[in-house]
């Protein structure tokens, strides 16, 4: 008997989905995640029309180093083609021609600092000057090996959502909320390194959320919410499923829906679970190797 909407709702059990229903989702995505280190380099410009040999370009949101010349300042450095620009004298730029600009109109000292290794393409990178926040203004959890952000207010409030997984503070890998804490503490001006702007790395569940059930629910005749954490039918508009940030999908009712669907609808609650299962084991392995490496990036490749 298909349970009443003011019924109990139950979450779908995976040895509950028929072997057929499974078959009709013919997908396969792939998690490569690494976790990129902050690399910080420094060179002098003695003359204002002094090139720097560096050429840069926007790729998505991220200023990328397409190239780097022969003569280039910072041929001899740790910085690579393919790095991602963060900063420029503790300057955020906005894009690859702002940072050129910048970097023209500059002379003396010209430090720059870059992710290098391709992070996450579900992460958000969080940029903010450390006298501009509360570092008390984020709550942070020890979870399944990970730091989860469980509640963000303040300019934390404004860049980063609660459930968010903290994968790095200014190039620090974290795996626990303690360490996390320590570095997002840190008093302007007390480490060199990290400079004046703190750079925090986030995993989104949403984003993973919305990559996953895009790939698996593109058959269904569902309508999904912006954030695609709930799925109604198309035509009567029924609320049908939630996805919970644990990777688990929630039955919201089953009222008048047929076997059939009720099936396609358990094979993609199962098929959900268990990829983004994969993906939180593949991010939680990244994040050890590169712990245990000293932020060294190393890939873990995980397909479902």
């Amino acid at each position: 008997k298909a349970p009443q909407d003011n019924q109990q709702r139950d979450v779908y059990k995976k040895d509950a989905v028929p072997k057929s229903a499974l078959h009709s989702l013919p997908v396969h995505i792939r998690f490569d995640y690494l976790i990129p280190r902050v690399v910080s380099v420094s060179a002098v410009k003695t003359r204002l029309e002094d090139r720097v040999g560096l050429v840069f370009v926007d790729r998505g949101h991220k200023i990328i180093l397409s190239k780097m010349t022969s003569r280039s300042l910072y041929l001899h450095s740790e910085l690579s083609v393919g790095d991602e620009l963060l900063t420029v004298n503790n300057h955020r730029v906005k894009n690859a021609k702002k940072a050129a600009e910048f970097i023209r109109l500059t002379q003396g000292p010209l430090r720059l600092v870059t992710f290098t290794g391709k992070r996450p393409r579900e992460s958000s990178l969080v940029m903010l000057r450390r006298n501009s926040f509360n570092p008390s203004d984020v709550w942070l959890a020890n979870r399944n090996g990970m730091v989860h952000v469980v509640k963000a207010r303040g300019k934390f409030g404004r860049s980063i959502r609660d459930g968010d997984v903290l994968l790095s503070v200014d190039g620090h890998t974290v795996l626990t909320a303690t360490r996390a804490s320590e570095l997002l503490s840190k008093p302007e001006g007390s480490d060199p390194e990290a400079g004046q702007i703190a750079i925090i790395l986030v995993f989104s569940l949403a984003k993973l959320r919305t990559r996953v059930a895009k790939k698996l629910g593109r058959k269904l005749p569902f309508t999904w919410s912006d954030d695609y954490s709930e799925g109604s039918l198309v035509h009567s508009g029924t609320r049908l499923v939630k996805i919970h940030d644990d990777g688990n999908v929630e039955s919201l009712s089953r009222l008048g829906i047929g076997a059939p669907m009720l099936d396609e609808i358990e094979a993609f609650a199962t098929s959900f679970y268990d990829c983004f299962q994969q993906a939180m084991d593949s991010l939680n392995r990244a994040l050890v190797d590169a712990a245990r490496e000293n932020a060294t990036t190393i890939p873990h490749s995980h397909s479902c």
